[in-house]
């Protein structure tokens, strides 16, 4: 990459049928991270930004003659999976655009990209040691293997020729530039800058069938079906950071014509950052939020405190697939979302979050079913889920709802204890305490504060994220202790004697 002209940017930007309104692109810190500034004030409803679609880097650029022709080869040949998704083709376009350099359209554009992001994906061995056994691991392990997967369906084996039959079919991919680290680089832009837009407004002459949408940032795929959506980066409009708290000035997207416009939502004044929503992100685990983006929302207003493990229900558990008919027909009880019950039917996974875990101990309370509960289970369905009188755990941070009351209270005993019993198996799978982490924590935020220097944003992350991963467990298998010693206890009791 380049070295990086904002100035030059910015009349490229314009040049090509680009406005910027009252705002301006500036350096936030001294971490050299670029944001977007009021210039003014601005009024509500205000369009502060306007993108023609002609400079947009989509996926469609795939389906045009030329270098490009050579993904429809690579396909022919490898009949790899990965040929096909949208992050794997907008990778390769953005890194043709980087190999073609000054003869690019997007030449400047690419020049200030990120040459990396603050991922694990990129953490040396000694960082990536810290990472102990956290969900961040796993997912990092996953996204590893992804990288590694697609290079070598792209990259490696065209530049072998082991997987063309015509060596004069081989697309030509200098290795000094097709290699897995500008493929790692490419991935990673793609996965933390790439918005979703509706595929009509790429192909189509004009665009007018919605007059407002909220264009998903950096964000899964979704809102339309996945035939009619297109993954592509917008110049500019990636520079609208995430907010960090719900009082950030925010911007949103519509259509017009062959055009985005970013209108502020509320009033602004001069010298404000403006922010945009990251889509999903907010839905996340802080672990996705950190490999994906490489930062951590630390606010409470924001962060999505999870992780997950394994289900204690497995398919060797006695009488199975009568315990999992069971799961089945009450998903939109035990579940809290449609993520978390396809979570669990998919991979057999469940998440555990910043509040009681009443997942986890529904599927141990299932799975501890004995064959005579089974067979009379019937007789508590009714009952048992449709329970309008739920208990409560006032706290200072959160109000836990125990809407689901135990089959029989030897059941519910069991259960109690098993589930905490496993959420302190995954805790001590971990390298440190939780007191040792603060305490290093600590001694670096000290370091810096008397050294003055600039903070390692990579340490700092992963300590804080490692912290909450085991509050969550700490948190979990606290609420489990307070619910068996708990008056309410004796109310679930006289609820289930009531049953029988």
């Amino acid at each position: 990459i380049g070295e990086c002209n904002l100035y030059g940017l910015n009349e490229w930007f314009l040049d090509n049928g680009g406005k910027l309104d009252k705002i301006k692109i500036d350096v936030v810190d001294s971490q050299n991270e670029r944001a977007i500034y009021a210039t003014e004030d601005i009024k509500k409803g205000h369009v502060v930004m306007e993108i023609p679609k002609s400079i947009i880097l989509s996926t469609d650029m795939t389906e045009k003659p030329g270098l490009y022709e050579d993904m429809n080869k690579i396909e022919k040949y490898s009949g790899n999976k990965y040929t096909k998704t949208s992050r794997s083709k907008l990778s390769l376009v953005l890194l043709n655009e980087r190999f073609q350099q000054e003869n690019s359209f997007w030449d400047q554009y690419i020049d200030c990209l990120p040459q990396n992001i603050n991922s694990p994906i990129y953490y040396s061995e000694a960082v990536a040691h810290k990472i102990q056994k956290t969900y961040l691991l796993k997912i990092t392990k996953e996204r590893q293997k992804f990288i590694e997967d697609t290079y070598a369906v792209f990259f490696k084996n065209a530049l072998s020729r082991l997987s063309f039959d015509d060596e004069d079919d081989i697309p030509a991919y200098p290795k000094d530039v097709f290699n897995k680290e500008a493929w790692t680089w490419a991935i990673s832009m793609i996965t933390s800058r790439a918005f979703v837009l509706p595929e009509s407004f790429i192909k189509e002459s004009t665009y007018s069938d919605v007059d407002s949408v909220e264009i998903a940032f950096r964000s899964k795929e979704r809102g339309e079906p996945e035939n009619e959506i297109i993954s592509a980066l917008i110049p500019f409009a990636d520079f609208f950071n995430a907010p960090f708290n719900k009082n950030n000035k925010l911007v949103e997207a519509r259509f017009e014509g062959n055009k985005i416009q970013y209108y502020v939502t509320d009033d602004i004044e001069k010298g404000e950052q403006i922010f945009m929503k990251y889509g999903d992100v907010y839905t996340y685990s802080v672990a996705e939020v950190l490999l994906n983006y490489g930062f951590i929302l630390v606010n409470d207003d924001f962060n999505n405190h999870i992780t997950y493990f394994k289900s204690p229900l497995k398919s060797k558990t006695t009488n199975y697939e009568e315990k999992i008919a069971i799961v089945e027909k009450y998903a939109s009880k035990i579940f809290q979302n449609e993520k978390e019950k396809n979570l669990f039917f998919d991979s057999n996974q469940i998440s555990i979050k910043k509040a009681f875990p009443s997942t986890l101990l529904w599927l141990i309370r299932i799975n501890l079913l004995t064959s005579d509960e089974l067979d009379n289970i019937d007789k508590y369905h009714n009952n048992i889920m449709g329970y309008e009188d739920p208990i409560f755990f006032d706290d200072e941070d959160q109000t836990v709802n125990l809407s689901l009351p135990p089959f029989n209270e030897k059941n519910e005993a069991t259960a109690v204890r098993g589930a905490s019993l496993l959420l302190n198996q995954n805790l001590l799978k971990y390298g440190s305490t939780i007191d040792v982490d603060k305490k290093e924590l600590e001694s670096i935020t000290n370091m810096i504060n008397g050294a003055g220097v600039n903070p390692p944003i990579t340490t700092i992350q992963l300590y804080i994220y490692i912290i909450q991963e085991k509050q969550l467990y700490i948190s979990a298998i606290d609420l489990l202790s307070r619910l068996n010693t708990s008056s309410d206890m004796d109310r679930m009791k006289s609820y289930v004697e009531h049953l029988v």
